[in-house]
């Protein structure tokens, strides 16, 4: 079940290339449930991005655009439900320009959470289903601001709009499944199916505990100590989203790996889906990614 759902580590570094290149949206033929389960997607996910650890793919049918995206490595998921994050669409196509966000707001840590973080990896302790969980019930409102109708503070779920879920799947990585009306991008009458798209997602940091001079310090922020792991393939371009479809042309094609340690979310044999703890100096630093895709034609 778990080599299903993330691409092997020499898929990306075989496969994977830079962000600047666009990429197709997938038609999506099978009915999306927006739930936080991610099985009817298909599968590896075909883009990956090292700085925000978002392994993600892009869909869209004839009325809707769709994104799913999983983050497997501990440090980055606590992050992006910490602190926030936000995905942004963007195009300047004559007669269908598009600049259109959604807003996911930061959250209070819970009680009883600290202590968790303090012990170490979430799947040791079993305790990541439960800090999704009331996540989810902490944050239940999106904003959304560049629509066509659907703006400003409005619920997660919302059927006849940008409809929203969390979830977790078999390997304790964090799922968001998105779904956007195309009608709240384009009017009906320009909408040809081919048009480009600029998706940007970034991801907050947390703030450095006050009077901290080494950002890479847990400090007051409850997120524990661990050890430094090796970087994700391509993570040195922080807005990199990768796409393993066509060959990588960076230097991490060479050492993908940084000082030879395993990838974060894979195992030197590619058995374990156990990720390694990363530097937490990443809490500190805003995560982004920016990936250009085309619609699909049905």
């Amino acid at each position: 079940m778990k080599k299903n759902i993330f691409i092997p580590l020499f898929a990306i570094i075989l496969q994977a290339t830079a962000q600047q290149d666009v990429t197709q949206a997938f038609i999506q033929t099978k009915t999306v449930s927006i739930d936080g389960i991610n099985r009817e997607w298909q599968k590896p996910f075909n883009l990956y991005d090292g700085s925000t650890g978002l392994l993600f793919t892009i869909a869209n049918d004839s009325t809707k655009l769709y994104f799913c995206f999983t983050a497997n490595d501990e440090t980055k998921a606590r992050k992006m439900m910490r602190a926030g994050w936000s995905i942004s669409l963007s195009s300047k196509e004559k007669n269908k320009k598009v600049n259109a966000s959604v807003v996911f707001p930061k959250r209070q840590m819970m009680e009883g959470e600290n202590k968790t973080n303090r012990e170490g990896n979430w799947r040791k302790h079993g305790a990541f289903i439960d800090i999704v969980n009331n996540y989810k019930l902490q944050l239940t409102t999106i904003t959304a601001s560049g629509f066509k109708t659907k703006n400003g503070t409005m619920p997660w779920t919302n059927e006849n709009g940008i409809n929203i879920a969390v979830g977790v799947d078999s390997t304790d990585g964090i799922v968001y499944e998105v779904s956007i009306p195309l009608k709240e991008l384009y009017d009906a009458n320009v909408l040809q199916y081919n048009e480009q798209l600029s998706l940007n997602v970034e991801v907050n940091p947390l703030e450095a505990p006050p009077g901290s001079s080494d950002s890479r310090g847990a400090g007051s922020t409850g997120w524990g100590s661990g050890s430094a792991g090796g970087r994700m393939a391509g993570e040195e371009n922080r807005a990199g989203g990768m796409n393993p479809n066509n060959p990588m042309n960076n230097n991490s094609m060479n050492n993908p790996l940084g000082n030879n340690q395993p990838m974060e979310g894979f195992s030197d044999d590619n058995q374990s889906q156990q990720s390694t703890p990363s530097n937490k100096s990443v809490l500190f630093e805003k995560g982004s990614l920016k990936q250009k895709f085309k619609l699909a034609k049905n």
